[in-house]
């Protein structure tokens, strides 16, 4: 078998209303999220572990309230959120991570222009965070999360099995069970083995065995 290399640019992930199944580890934050505009405060924090889908929950809430979607690492002034947020039905931002007062302030700045104008804001940490400031630790507290939850094995047969429909992939039942089995219960990782599953084996016109899922196992867990 031909040597499989993944490519230098990484992975570019998809985030759709279509591909988000909504079950039981992720229903109660799903149902939060669309209430946007009762929330109290105005405000949610969507939290969950690393792959899970709070990245596809918050565009997802984007798309359907007007939204706008900004990265923390892409804020380069407090005004960038107000001038851009004015006539939006939400604001979300993703991967916070304040690491000294003046993020802590920035943040806390935002969070109370945000209530007081009662525009609908969302948070998601890229990490569990310490505040420093007192005042930004109360409001943090006081703002309603919705908390995604760990896969179960039915919800990951699910979303497998989805990925591989949207693939047009047919494979035997053994392979599939033997997929189910070895996944890292992360919604990033599913999708990014799904799609190599599918790269490959058109590259190489393989047959999808076991012993080829192996290979791509193989390739995906190893150190970067």
């Amino acid at each position: 078998m031909k040597q499989m290399l993944l490519p230098l640019d990484g992975f570019k992930s998809e985030y759709r209303i279509a591909d988000y199944i909504v079950c039981s580890c992720n229903c109660l934050a799903y149902n939060i999220a669309m209430m946007c505009g009762s929330w109290y405060n105005n405000r949610i924090i969507v939290s969950g572990e690393s792959g899970c889908g709070k990245t596809h929950l918050a565009l997802i809430i984007c798309e359907k309230f007007r939204g706008i979607y900004i990265n923390w690492g892409e804020i380069s002034k407090v005004s960038d959120c107000f001038l851009n947020a004015q006539e939006c039905g939400v604001l979300v931002i993703d991967n916070i991570i304040c690491h000294d007062l003046e993020s802590e302030r920035m943040l806390f700045h935002i969070v109370n222009t945000f209530n007081e104008r009662k525009q609908n804001l969302v948070l998601i940490f890229g990490s569990e965070q310490v505040f420093l400031l007192p005042d930004l630790e109360s409001r943090i507290k006081s703002t309603v999360t919705a908390e995604i939850g760990c896969i179960d094995e039915n919800f990951l047969r699910i979303v497998v099995m989805k990925q591989l429909s949207d693939k047009q992939i047919i494979i035997k039942n053994e392979v599939f069970e033997y997929l189910v089995k070895n996944m890292r219960r992360n919604f990033t990782y599913i999708k990014k083995m799904i799609d190599y599953i599918d790269k490959y084996s058109l590259e190489l016109s393989s047959e999808i065995s076991t012993s080829f899922v192996k290979k791509i196992f193989t390739l995906l867990n190893k150190p970067q």
